[in-house]
């Protein structure tokens, strides 16, 4: 039986493991703590392009690495939860719990098994207990293989319920003797169709329609002929397993039986992987955006150094200037005509030369050589 079961198990994770470098950048983006917040910083920059940036260029961009960190932070932990589940130990053993729901193990194949693999340890000699009764730790069987065995097995009056195999089935009357041999002459029939992909809705479907049989009469559940007997063909009872049931739609001991809730099982976690991958996949979209946006904001970040702003002349330099002023102290054109000074008097003689400062901060503001030394003169 040539399945898909093995690369179902495993998980279709290569889209993951493509994203694992950007996914690692994120978490270390998102989770940053102060010990190795500028190794972060760079990693982030260099990956965007924007490690040469000049400091006043960084703390620009640093503002947009912050917006983009709280929606990483948002990404990262879904990768994270998306790749727990992708990876469940469920999902790595769907096809182990496949196994053990056909065969009673996850080391068993259909060739080799025996009845206590089939069944529970309540079966032994007689078929109808192996088969019908679900007190305790008896029967119904705990693996397909067990009810297959139930519903087709030969008994003294009827040998081809199912199949007409070419070597001939003998009564099944002692399962704990005879189950191998029936088995192995049954199981031949059990192989899936030609050319059909067996995948996780195959498998379910598969279930539903088994379940589907499901016929209620007389407090009991039957997949097989639904008759009230002992499950075999004698006295009018026809080939079965059955469980316990309230009613036509309490189903709680079949779906509890080993055989379906391993299935289950399987499918379920095959089902919740194979969602992980897609919207691991999903993610991409994001991803590249939020990067395509720190890309652009480096490049927005090029721009050349504003000039340092000059704040007038300096104490020292009032200073000189008015020193220099006063060497035209005796006349008003004198003092004017330096275009620095200011004559501050009332007749051409008596007065005093002193700075003009509005003229000087203007001037300096205009050349950009202003003095930053010293403090701020004084208004």
């Amino acid at each position: 039986n040539k399945t898909r079961q093995g690369k179902l198990a495993r998980g279709d994770t290569r889209c993951t493991q493509r994203q694992r470098p950007v996914e690692g950048s994120l978490s270390h983006l998102a989770k940053s703590g102060t010990g190795r917040r500028k190794d972060t910083e760079l990693k982030v920059l260099k990956e965007v392009g924007a490690e040469q940036l000049k400091p006043h260029q960084k703390a620009y961009l640093g503002s947009e690495v912050a917006k983009v960190a709280a929606q990483a932070s948002k990404i990262a932990e879904k990768l994270q939860e998306l790749k727990a589940t992708e990876r469940s130990t469920d999902a790595e053993s769907a096809q182990k719990l496949l196994k053990t729901a056909a065969f009673g193990g996850p080391d068993k194949a259909r060739t080799g098994l025996k009845h206590t693999d089939m069944f529970t340890s309540g079966c032994a000699a007689d078929p109808s207990v192996c088969c019908k009764y679900d007190a305790g730790a008896g029967s119904p069987p705990k693996t397909i293989a067990g009810v297959i065995m139930c519903v087709c097995a030969a008994d003294s009056n009827l040998e081809k319920a199912c199949t007409n195999p070419q070597t001939a089935l003998t009564n099944w009357a002692n399962p704990s003797s005879s189950a191998s041999t029936e088995w192995t002459k049954i199981s031949d029939y059990c192989t899936a169709n030609s050319g059909q992909e067996i995948n996780v809705d195959s498998i379910d479907d598969a279930l539903g329609r088994v379940l589907a049989t499901a016929r209620f009469d007389s407090s009991k559940l039957y997949i097989g002929a639904a008759n009230g007997g002992a499950c075999r063909s004698g006295s009018t009872n026809g080939f079965c397993t059955t469980y316990t049931a309230a009613s036509a739609t309490d189903t709680s001991k079949l779906t509890a039986a080993p055989w379906v809730a391993n299935v289950r099982k399987a499918t379920r976690a095959l089902r919740l992987s194979k969602q992980a991958t897609e919207e691991v996949k999903r993610l991409k979209a994001p991803i590249a955006t939020l990067y395509a946006g720190l890309s652009g904001a480096a490049a927005a970040t090029q721009i050349p150094e504003p000039p340092a702003l000059d704040k007038g002349p300096t104490i020292a330099k009032v200073t000189e200037l008015n020193t220099n002023c006063e060497q035209h102290k005796s006349n008003k054109t004198a003092c004017e005509s330096t275009d620095k000074c200011k004559w501050d008097g009332t007749t051409e003689k008596d007065g005093k030369c002193a700075v003009y400062e509005s003229k000087v901060t203007t001037q300096t503001n205009t050349l950009g050589t202003g003095d930053q030394t010293g403090g701020n003169n004084n208004k």
